[in-house]
């Protein structure tokens, strides 16, 4: 009988532990401050895009029309390696509006910049640039979403 009702208070916090992080998981995109959802959307048009990437370079790992790794130098090879995992992570914490996942969103925008100067041909300087205005405009919205709500908005002279 003990055995059971251990079973049951074991099972029973396990279940209260799942419906906290399933309500934080739903409460990720309400906000007491407006510049949290900003935030939170924002990171969430995001996260397709870099999956869509992260797809892409397995897609160039598993379904290469010629082998990959006989022609291309081994930079490259570890390039794409990298990035086919990395880009799919910092995607999965972009949609969960994870701390992690906007730094590690920011670490692979940086090695994608990066990528576009050091191995030519990895990625084009479209992503350079849009990496550096992403990046600025992800730093805006976690410092905006950051104010106290009744901050005074700074004055432009």
């Amino acid at each position: 009988m003990e055995f059971l009702r251990e079973f049951y208070a074991v099972r029973s916090g396990a279940s209260a532990l799942a419906q906290r992080l399933l309500g934080r998981l739903l409460d990720a995109g309400k906000s007491a401050r407006p510049g949290g959802a900003r935030l939170v959307i924002f990171m969430r048009i995001l996260a397709p895009i870099w999956a869509w990437q992260g797809l892409l370079q397995w897609g160039a790992l598993l379904l290469p029309r010629e082998s990959v790794f006989d022609k291309l130098p081994a930079l490259y090879g570890a390039g794409i390696i990298f990035f086919a995992a990395f880009d799919l992570v910092a995607a999965a914490g972009l949609w969960l509006a994870t701390p992690w996942g906007g730094v590690l969103w920011v670490l692979a925008a940086l090695a994608q910049i990066f990528a576009c100067f050091f191995l030519p041909g990895l990625f084009t300087p479209f992503w350079a640039g849009a990496g550096i205005v992403l990046i600025a405009i992800y730093f805006a919205l976690t410092w905006a979403a950051r104010r106290p709500p009744g901050a005074a908005r700074p004055r432009s002279s």
